[in-house]
């Protein structure tokens, strides 16, 4: 065997090995999500272990069965041990209620494809319907409540207005009368 073939078959050795450390990395790398559920404006912590140290994560969110059209929820590293945790706000683009699946694609995988997205870790989440207020029938009356002054004022308007109408309907009658009178004469 010559050196140069010696020299060539250690390097494909070496790249082998280091493609192999790098799939174990992907594959023996796992997520957690807490809680399992929830809808959007929630915060949900996205946890991970075994990962190639140092290595980007791109935290993603996918309806079952798709291998693409998934949203990014975060960007994080994996720290010298391969670990992380990330809180996250759910976005209002997380759509209507139903089951998702949560994604950590490390850029160790390379570019994203169908075959290297099934190797990412990841988990079952289930979206939930967001709360909904009561319909009630009208404004609640305590916000109105101005106390006694506001009832005394409310009355004594309504007697004022009452006043003038009484004093309105005399007029008209005395004046129609006057009218009749000269009218006959």
């Amino acid at each position: 065997m010559s050196v140069v073939s010696a020299l060539g078959a250690s390097v494909l050795v070496a790249a082998g090995l280091l493609l192999s450390v790098a799939s174990a990395g992907a594959n023996s790398a796992s997520i957690t999500v807490t809680p399992a559920q929830g809808k959007a404006g929630d915060v949900i912590e996205v946890s991970g272990q075994g990962f190639i140290a140092n290595d980007s994560i791109t935290i993603e969110v996918y309806r079952p069965g798709l291998d693409a059209g998934g949203d990014v929820l975060a960007t994080v590293a994996a720290d010298s041990a391969g670990i992380f945790s990330v809180q996250i706000e759910l976005p209002t683009t997380i759509g209507v209620p139903g089951a998702r699946v949560i994604i950590a694609f490390p850029a160790s995988l390379g570019e994203h494809s169908g075959g290297t997205l099934a190797q990412a870790p990841r988990v079952d989440f289930q979206v939930l319907q967001p709360q909904q207020l009561p319909i009630t029938g009208g404004i609640p009356s305590h916000q109105f409540n101005a106390g006694p002054a506001a009832s005394t004022l409310a009355i004594a308007v309504g007697l004022i207005l009452t006043g003038l109408a009484g004093i309105a309907l005399g007029l008209t009658r005395r004046t129609g009368h006057i009218l009749i009178r000269r009218v006959l004469d």
